[in-house]
């Protein structure tokens, strides 16, 4: 029980107990035979001083009235190290964003998985690197001495790090009360953080955050503090695709993130999956909806059978867990994922699915107290009524090809549950990421209803089984699209094709035009015939290319150029999340789109 405890003074809890209560010595022996759970640095060690950039502004408790909140809460910024390859400089850039955001080195963690170094060559001193680089920048690290007796069964891949996992929940957020109680191998955790934080924020070293992340994740504790249905906050989005996305333009260098009616794009979201680079729980989450189910005293998932769980992976437990509960996310990421060289994800994999995200570029100093209250579930319901109430109704994608920054209302049919192929048609049509996660369902659900970006226009794709079809006015009005012989390009925008390695945004401008990321979803194959047939006939025809003489490209340098031709005269296409102005390639002349300046 940690109830009652005062508050730690000095920069290293650890380095007090164990270097002046037992003497470095012990301390050594008991990191050897005990695996206790923190290292001591060399006192030789120098500090270096990270300057601060911006600091965020702290959570306006004034608008928790209804609850005990007297002070802005306490939020701990958890670091997971480990494994068989040393990433100094990786932790480096993490450590030195969250400093320069304003993160006090005190409620910095290194949570060090010390044993899954086994194998690197001089494990003990690659643990003492660690130490005297963490002390560095006067962080904590924390050894969770998770041990690794045994190879994984195929069911259980991955339950050595949920217990790392488990053990870092543990230090930061474990209030004593929740069962059961077992280290399963690894250092007790009552000890390390005398008392417990609010809110644990887990940053996975191969994550770089955007300048806006730490006040991204600082103010939507406001959300989760107001609405028991919040299950974490992430700073991922799946769909982030240039085309398919937008942020808003930074007014100021302290800028207040669009809220309330300003905010008709729903730029922060809320569904029903969990998305795991980079996220937040709070402890009340932890300690009564994520640990009571999750290991057993002796380290085993406790449901997974109940939960079908096929591993034992945190984010798999997580994703099974939230249930009805939901997480918010930006439409627009807070964080990067930097794993081209297979840290943690596949190359292929980082390449089909993150090397073509939009990134948040707004400022350290962004104000998202207001926005936070906008996720707040009553608030965002109704948000969605008002969205429908005044917006364009259709009942198919190709109708949506001649609208412009518009509000729209899309039928999606023949749907009855959020794993429904009805949602992965829609979605294809778009070359988005549609059915996925480890318990398949669309991405971004929420209620029946999933927002997505088109040609400017915001599009709610609203389900037949959501509680929110009832608003549908659709009416037979059919598909116009789909037999209509016209082009999509409106007055104003223009198809050309740039020359050979040049990009559209240079291409656009030489032809006196500009290229806007939101217009380049007209340079999706959405088939051969209707508007999409018109359509796709003008672009393949400024690259002489015949409509279906295209290689479709899903991997690779090239499909950031498609569509496009190459200098050995091949037609090359690619799905809608890989498309952006800015893409070139050497050897590849592109079809673009381009909008007038005036």
């Amino acid at each position: 029980m940690r109830h009652g405890k005062q508050q730690r003074k000095g920069p290293r809890v650890a380095h007090i107990i164990f270097g002046c209560c037992i003497g470095t010595l012990l301390t050594y022996m008991a990191m050897a035979f005990l695996h206790i759970g923190s290292l001591t640095s060399s006192s030789t060690v120098s500090r270096q001083q990270v300057d601060v950039v911006a600091k965020p502004q702290d959570v306006d408790v004034r608008s928790l009235t209804d609850l005990s909140q007297t002070k802005p809460p306490r939020i701990a910024w958890s670091i997971p190290v480990g494994g068989k390859t040393e990433r100094l400089a990786l932790l480096e850039r993490v450590l030195t964003k969250l400093l320069s955001s304003g993160v006090a080195p005190d409620d910095i963690y290194v949570m060090e998985d010390n044993e899954s170094r086994k194998g690197l060559l001089g494990t003990t001193s690659a643990s003492r690197r660690l130490s005297d680089f963490s002390a560095k920048y006067g962080v904590h690290v924390l050894q969770s001495g998770v041990v690794r007796d045994r190879r994984e069964k195929a069911n259980e891949f991955g339950l050595f790090l949920a217990r790392h996992y488990h053990f870092m929940f543990d230090a930061l957020l474990y209030d004593g009360t929740s069962d059961p109680i077992g280290n399963f191998g690894a250092k007790s955790t009552q000890e390390l953080v005398a008392t417990p934080y609010d809110f644990a924020v887990m940053i996975e070293d191969d994550l770089e955050l955007m300048d806006d992340a730490v006040a991204y994740f600082t103010h939507m504790s406001t959300a989760m503090l107001l609405d028991p249905t919040i299950f974490c906050v992430c700073a991922h989005a799946d769909n982030a695709f240039h085309g398919f996305s937008s942020e808003p333009v930074q007014s100021s260098d302290n800028f207040v993130f669009p809220h309330g009616q300003a905010s008709e794009k729903f730029l922060i979201r809320r569904g029903n999956h969990f998305m795991a680079p980079g996220f937040m729980v709070s402890r009340p989450v932890y300690n009564t909806v994520i640990r009571p189910t999750w290991l057993h005293k002796n380290g085993d998932v406790l449901q997974r059978d109940v939960m079908k769980m096929p591993n034992g992976n945190w984010d798999t437990y997580l994703d099974a867990r939230i249930r009805q509960l939901e997480c918010i996310f930006p439409s627009v990421p807070r964080i990067a994922h930097r794993g081209a060289t297979g840290y943690t994800v596949r190359p292929d994999r980082q390449d089909a699915v993150f090397s073509s995200l939009r990134l948040s570029t707004l400022s350290a100093k962004t104000d998202y107290r207001q926005a936070a209250l906008d996720v707040v579930l009553t608030a965002y319901e109704s948000k969605i009524q008002t969205f429908m109430d005044n917006a364009i109704h259709i009942d198919c994608s190709e109708d949506l090809m001649p609208l412009r920054n518009k509000q729209v209302m899309l039928h999606v049919k023949g749907t009855q549950n959020d794993g429904d192929h009805g949602w992965a048609a829609a979605l294809n049509f778009f070359g988005l990421i549609g059915i996925g996660g480890h318990f398949p369902r669309v991405r971004g659900i929420h209620r029946g209803t999933v927002i997505v970006e088109y040609l400017g226009n915001t599009v709610l794709l609203v389900a037949d089984y959501s509680p929110f079809a009832s608003r549908m006015k659709v009416q037979g009005k059919g598909c116009r699209g789909i037999g209509s012989s016209e082009s999509a390009r409106q007055p104003g925008e223009t198809f050309v094709a740039g020359n050979v390695g040049e990009s559209c945004t240079a291409a656009c401008k030489r032809n006196g035009a500009t290229c806007q990321d939101k217009m380049v979803g007209l340079l999706i194959d959405c088939g051969d015939r209707g508007i999409c047939g018109a359509t796709k006939k003008e672009w393949s025809g400024v690259l002489d290319c015949q409509m279906d003489s295209f290689r479709n490209l899903l991997t690779g340098d090239l499909k950031r150029a498609a569509p496009g031709i190459s200098s050995s005269g091949q037609c090359i296409k690619t799905i809608g999340r890989h498309l952006s102005c800015l893409g070139k390639n050497d050897n590849i002349k592109r079809a673009c789109i381009c909008s007038s300046m005036h």
